[in-house]
């Protein structure tokens, strides 16, 4: 099951709340002239208002996720915080019909840690993440489709952007040499065109065909001029200018 899948399930678990379970009293001392108990075992505890309405709970429910909830006066759960029997711990926060507004997840397992921010109907908006020591940031639509990707891969930065059908369609990158290039994918995500520097400074242009292979190249040479390169289907050379 994914992070994101665990979120949701998570966030449904807490917003159910359960109250009451009886209490188990166990060695007890004397504190101050008073009984006192050193500890108290119980399935769920609940807080009440003047009124008598749970505004907070405390509970461990059968799937073994431990939860702590704070509820409005509409008995609606508005902040959770759970940990998972694994170790993944989520902290919440739901709107006035328990849908998750915004979301902090560290997994156990995988080295992700994530902040999320969800759309009404549940889907992503937006959303920070580390997993491995590496750096992302994602902003969706209003249906949770990838609009824009920034992220750094191995110290490389990199910038996305997607077309509604979630395909990459340009893409912005700074090599480890300090090298930029920016490239243009078609509808079906394959690249088309790329301008891009060398380490010296020299730039290139290059069109591509929906296989993938060099179909022109225009190239800056180092004395300045430049030449242009025009590719058959098969990838060879069939004109050079000058």
């Amino acid at each position: 099951m994914g992070w994101k899948d665990r979120l949701l399930l998570v966030v449904a678990a807490l917003t159910g709340g359960v109250v009451g379970g009886a209490l188990l009293v166990g060695t007890m001392a004397h504190f101050a002239g008073k009984t006192v108990a050193e500890t108290v075992n119980a399935r769920s505890f609940a807080l009440l208002d003047p009124a008598g309405k749970r505004r907070a709970g405390l509970s461990v429910t059968a799937r073994g996720l431990a939860a702590f909830d704070v509820y409005d006066n509409a008995g609606v759960s508005r902040a959770q915080l759970g940990v998972l029997p694994d170790g993944t711990s989520i902290f919440g926060f739901s709107d006035k019909d328990s849908k998750p507004v915004a979301v902090m997840n560290v997994a156990a397992n995988g080295g992700l840690a994530a902040f999320a921010f969800f759309n009404p109907n549940g889907t992503t908006r937006a959303e920070i993440a580390v997993k491995e020591g590496e750096p992302a940031f994602v902003l969706g639509d209003h249906n949770g489709n990838r609009l824009l990707r920034l992220e750094v891969r191995h110290d490389q930065p990199a910038v996305a952007l997607y077309d509604g059908q979630g395909n990459w369609r340009s893409l912005l990158t700074l090599n480890s040499d300090g090298t930029p290039e920016f490239g243009f994918a078609d509808q079906n995500a394959k690249p088309r065109a790329m301008l891009g520097l060398q380490p010296d400074g020299r730039a290139t242009f290059l069109l591509s065909s929906d296989q993938g292979r060099a179909s022109a190249m225009l190239s800056q040479m180092t004395d300045g001029s430049s030449t242009l390169e025009l590719f058959n289907k098969d990838g060879a050379i069939v004109s050079k200018l000058p």
